[in-house]
C-alpha cells in the first residue's frame, strides 16, 4: 500500500494565494470562476477552493492575473469535493485538485516561478 506523498510524483509546497496580490480564476466551461484559496501546489498541479462545482476529469484553464504578468495553464479536475465555509459567509464551498497538462510543463513551470515567494518550504 502506498502513501499519498509515495503516489505523487511531484513534491508539494505550501502556498497563500491571498499574499500574491493577483487574481486566480478557473476558466470552465466557458466560465470564469474565481479562486478562493489553495493549500498546496506542484509544478504538476495544486488543490483550489472555488464557489462552484466542477466534474472530474472536467477540462479547465487556470489564469493568474497580477498588473504585469497574465499565465494561463491548462489541466484537469482530478477530482471535487463540497465543504461549508463560515469564512465565507457560510456559502458552501468545494475543494478541487487540479492536475496540470503534463504537455504544457514550460507554463506550469512558469506558474510555480511565479508563487515561488509566497510557497513555504516543501512538504
Amino acid at each position: 500500500m502506498y502513501t499519498e506523498q509515495e503516489r505523487r510524483q511531484n513534491r508539494r509546497a505550501k502556498v497563500d494565494l491571498a499574499q500574491t496580490g493577483g487574481e486566480f480564476n478557473l476558466e470552465l466551461n466557458g466560465k470564469n470562476i474565481p479562486i478562493l484559496g489553495s493549500n498546496h501546489i506542484s509544478i504538476s498541479g495544486m488543490d483550489i477552493q472555488t464557489p462552484a462545482a466542477a466534474q472530474p476529469n472536467s477540462n479547465i484553464k487556470l489564469h493568474f492575473r497580477t498588473r504585469d504578468l497574465h499565465l494561463a495553464v491548462k489541466g484537469q479536475v482530478a477530482w471535487c469535493a463540497a465543504r461549508d465555509d463560515d469564512q465565507h459567509s457560510g456559502k458552501r464551498l468545494y475543494t478541487m485538485g487540479i492536475e496540470f497538462d503534463p504537455t504544457t510543463l514550460d507554463d506550469n513551470s512558469l506558474l510555480f516561478l511565479a508563487l515561488r515567494e509566497y510557497v513555504d518550504a516543501f512538504e
